[in-house]
């Protein structure tokens, strides 16, 4: 279903999402990475940017076993 959304409204098909939730979106057309997470913050989303990659997780120490390049 969220695939759908985001294929039929973009970027604003977050607006049309309620209740708590974290997700991400590859779009393999832009080749773009979408992070989003609900209006309150109930679902947290913590990245790491790197130097050739991007890690992402809904907790910190999760990202703490990525290991370094």
């Amino acid at each position: 279903m969220l695939p759908h959304l985001y294929e039929e409204a973009g970027l604003d098909f977050v607006n049309e999402l309620r209740g708590m939730f974290a997700l991400a979106i590859y779009d393999t057309k832009t080749h773009s990475l979408i992070l989003a997470r609900d209006r309150f913050g109930i679902k947290p989303r913590f990245y790491a940017p790197g130097e050739d990659r991007l890690a992402f997780a809904r907790e910190i120490r999760a990202l703490l076993k990525v290991p370094c390049n």
